[in-house]
């Protein structure tokens, strides 16, 4: 390179930098394809491990704190939020299953669990529903009128 000129200089320096940058594209692209693949073979065994869950006990397993992480993580799902729990009581405020079963000790109807803690009808009959599934709570039915208890 000693013979060679400052611009003759710059020019070579140039034409390895965008060759390695030209490798290193290549590679980044291997590499985030690898991964792709990966993360496509991780969510098929996933799927296939849930599908191999009882139906009964599926929705136990999607409210699990660590599965709702990772879905957040992947952004399938926000963080901390599921399917009927948000409360009346403002934007963000959850209502979370060990507080409708700690409120259940003692057996009570679905109006003292919508006053209790502000939700709609439908919410908490959804709950009510999901935390019956899960074996949580028992359902007891007195004529039209149904009362739940923590087991």
């Amino acid at each position: 390179m000693a013979n060679l000129t400052i611009t003759e200089q710059l020019e070579a320096a140039k034409k390895k930098y965008e060759e390695q940058a030209k490798q290193l594209a290549t590679e980044t692209a291997q590499i985030i394809n690898s991964a792709k693949t990966e993360l496509s073979d991780a969510l098929k065994t996933a799927a296939d491990i849930y599908l191999a869950i009882p139906e009964t006990e599926r929705k136990g397993v999607l409210s699990g704190e660590d599965v709702i992480k990772s879905l957040a993580t992947l952004g399938l799902k926000k963080r901390g939020s599921s399917k009927g729990k948000s409360s009346g009581k403002g934007k963000g405020s959850k209502v979370s299953d060990q507080e409708l079963i700690d409120f259940l000790k003692q057996e009570k109807g679905k109006s003292a669990i919508e006053e209790q803690f502000k939700l709609s009808s439908v919410t908490v009959g959804g709950r009510l529903g999901e935390l019956v599934q899960a074996g949580k709570i028992s359902e007891r039915k007195d004529g039209v009128k149904k009362f739940w208890k923590a087991k």
